[in-house]
């Protein structure tokens, strides 16, 4: 399973976050997953964002279930399978060639290799 939180650093309208999350995701989805894709993005974005606030989605490891959340709140679980899926959809706005947020690009990436040395140390620990 794979975690994204993104924690929102100034109050934000919710106008304004539908338009990013839309242009987005449809850009990175099958046509045939819009109506997905936009139930999800309405029920992540439920009203203006407050400083701190909290979106959380949850892309499980059966490579096709996305669940969302606000502030801890379990809003939305939806379906996405495929290449042109809402769960590669989702992962593509922030990894793919043509992201428009290169700092979280570049800070998950970043972290990558102190991760796995966490957990090659933590299997070659015996205790």
């Amino acid at each position: 399973r794979k975690t994204l939180v993104l924690t929102m650093y100034r109050a934000l309208p919710r106008g304004k976050m539908l338009a990013s999350f839309t242009k987005s995701l449809l850009s990175r989805v099958d046509v045939s997953q819009h109506a997905e894709a936009k139930r999800l993005i309405e029920r992540l974005v439920p009203t203006d964002f407050q400083e701190d606030d909290k979106v959380t989605l949850q892309l499980e490891a059966d490579g096709e279930s996305v669940i969302g959340s606000v502030n801890g709140r379990e809003t939305i679980r939806v379906k996405g399978p495929g290449p042109g899926g809402i769960w590669v959809g989702f992962q593509n706005i922030f990894f793919d060639l043509n992201t428009e947020v290169l700092d979280v690009k570049r800070n998950a990436i970043e972290k990558i290799p102190a991760l796995l040395r966490g957990r090659v140390a933590a299997r070659a620990d015996p205790g």
